[in-house]
């Protein structure tokens, strides 16, 4: 990822149909399970007291990220699995429940709050996260109950 933003500016040479369009200054991660893993490394998770973030993310999501490794682990696993042992202290609202759901109207929901949330963060379309809130909290189906 460092990489890639280090050469953003070569990525939209080699790539007309995107050149213009990048926001530099405007850089969010997300990720599914392991990629949700290296977003929360980018945004400050600490694996072996390594630090990996990158200031130029400045927001992001991780869906269904692999757990905090270490002695919530087996050992056998904790063993096999060094990798997930990660210091999450730097990331806000990690404690969110994760599930497993594959009904569509939650998958559809999950988007469009992610994509809400992702705006607010970058000052597009605020009043859409708290727009999407309340809808959420409004006329949610049974898969979004808060505990």
């Amino acid at each position: 990822m460092r990489a890639i933003l280090d050469q953003l500016a070569e990525v939209e040479r080699q790539a007309p149909a995107i050149a213009g369009r990048l926001e530099h200054d405007q850089i969010a991660v997300a990720g599914h399970f392991f990629g949700g893993h290296t977003c929360s490394l980018l945004l400050g998770g600490r694996l072996q007291a390594e630090d990996f973030s990158d200031p130029r993310i400045r927001a992001g999501i991780l869906l269904a990220t692999p757990g905090r490794g270490g002695t919530d682990l087996t050992p056998e696993h904790a063993a096999r699995f060094p990798f997930f042992d990660v210091d999450f202290s730097g990331i806000a609202e990690l404690d969110a429940r994760e599930t497993d759901v594959e009904n569509p109207e939650a998958l559809e929901a999950s988007r469009r709050l992610t994509l809400a949330w992702l705006r607010s963060q970058f000052a597009i379309e605020q009043e859409e996260w708290a727009q999407s809130q309340a809808a959420l909290r409004e006329s949610a189906s049974a898969f979004a109950r808060s505990p």
